[in-house]
């Protein structure tokens, strides 16, 4: 209910705010922490002063890869499962990884790098700024919208010019927030630097 909810957002706002909360939600956050394990192993991989990390071969990579663009609720559910037992977030993620390949033997020694050389922290703040950005790209369209019925009000010939001075101000506003989102560089940052 409204009343029992953690915020507004999810409570009297809930209709409004549907589009972010596969985003912002426990779900989006693993979601994303299993994007940026993946893409940390493929990067340990693609990098040639690391011999010992290698690639069995370009179907794997797609595989990983998948695992990551096709993360679910069902996926989301045996990660939190995993972290019953670990009592670690980031470590459930981890193991989830490794779970799914588990009936590949060959595969046992690059899976082994999955979080190698990162921090916890390290992949939270990626994540959380994978999510930003995905709100951002999400929030922006409908900022958009809001500025051309705000921009076609103010230019309509009315006698209130209250109400268009007030509108003026309001989409002046908005118009400086739509452009600093444009801009916004988003930074992570992965052992301390």
């Amino acid at each position: 209910s409204a009343l029992t909810a953690i915020s507004p957002i999810d409570g009297r706002y809930a209709r409004q705010t549907e589009k972010l909360r596969p985003i912002f939600s426990e779900l989006g956050l693993i979601h994303r922490r299993v994007r940026v394990e993946i893409q940390w192993l493929l990067a340990l991989a693609d990098e040639t002063s690391i011999p010992e990390v290698t690639m069995p071969d370009k179907s794997i990579r797609k595989r990983l890869e998948a695992l990551a663009n096709d993360f679910d609720e069902q996926a989301a559910t045996r990660v939190k499962t995993i972290e019953s037992t670990t009592n670690h977030d980031v470590k459930a993620v981890e193991y989830y990884i490794k779970e799914c390949f588990a009936d590949e033997p060959d595969l046992e020694e690059l899976l082994e790098y999955v979080h190698f050389a990162c921090t916890s922290e390290d992949i939270n703040n990626l994540s959380h700024a994978l999510m930003l950005r995905s709100g951002v790209d999400v929030v922006l369209p409908f900022m958009d919208e809001i500025i051309d019925v705000i921009a076609g009000y103010i230019g309509i010939g009315s006698t209130w010019t209250f109400l268009n001075q007030n509108l003026e101000q309001v989409g002046g506003r908005l118009v400086n927030t739509y452009e600093t989102s444009l801009e916004a560089n988003i930074e992570a940052e992965c052992s301390g630097r």
